[in-house]
């Protein structure tokens, strides 16, 4: 899947954690995770890759945040939550997670985008925190203009030289990325978000002014 591949190739520069849940298979298990994942939880890929995510779970974490993104998994929802995941080591922390379905015929996964809130928030979060998109809005508001997105960095990627790609390209994907989460992942009410819309041509003009 052209998305998929596309999101594979550049997750490594992204600046905030990145994972890929196969919805179709047995178990839900994550199919992908970038660096800064691995970097955050401490987990290797061979404890990440092709394991279910619960195990980010722990004492602290809440049942109806995980009766929350169940929900939404059963209606292919896309959510925006905040839930106490833990690291390898045992460490807690508070994650703003941004969950967003990709379906394409009998594809069916989920993109995880999530950032460590603790040093805004520490472990404290409501329970009405809790979020939602209904289903006829992720398209408009979300996949498609994320994809756009996401077709931009990797025809800017394409673009670079070698010696290029690491230092340019982060920086490219760190205002992009801060961008969405300001966008996104910073709302306190999903009335308040307007969508990804507006970073279509913003990011266009700062890739190839």
């Amino acid at each position: 899947m052209k998305t998929l591949e596309i999101l594979k190739s550049i997750g490594d520069f992204f600046p905030y954690c990145l994972t890929i849940v196969d919805m179709k298979k047995e178990g839900r298990p994550c199919i992908y995770t970038n660096k800064k994942f691995l970097e955050n939880t401490d987990y290797n890929p061979a404890e990440a890759i092709d394991k279910n995510l619960s195990y980010l779970q722990g004492p602290l974490t809440s049942q109806s945040t995980i009766l929350f993104m169940r929900e939404a998994f059963d209606k292919k929802e896309a959510c925006i939550q905040d839930v106490i995941n833990y690291k390898k080591d045992g460490t807690p922390f508070l994650n703003r997670l941004l969950m967003v379905p990709i379906i394409d015929g009998d594809n069916f996964f989920y993109l995880g985008f999530q950032n460590d809130i603790t040093t805004l928030k520490g472990l404290h979060y409501k329970e009405e925190s809790l979020k939602s998109i209904d289903d006829s809005e992720i398209r408009h508001m979300i996949f498609n203009p994320l994809t756009q997105l996401m077709e931009l960095l990797s025809l800017k990627l394409t673009s670079l030289s070698e010696g290029d790609k690491k230092e340019d390209f982060s920086e490219i994907t760190q205002e992009l990325f801060d961008r969405i989460i300001c966008y996104a992942l910073d709302v306190e009410e999903i009335s308040n978000f307007s969508g990804f819309d507006p970073l279509y041509e913003e990011t266009k003009e700062a890739l190839f002014a």
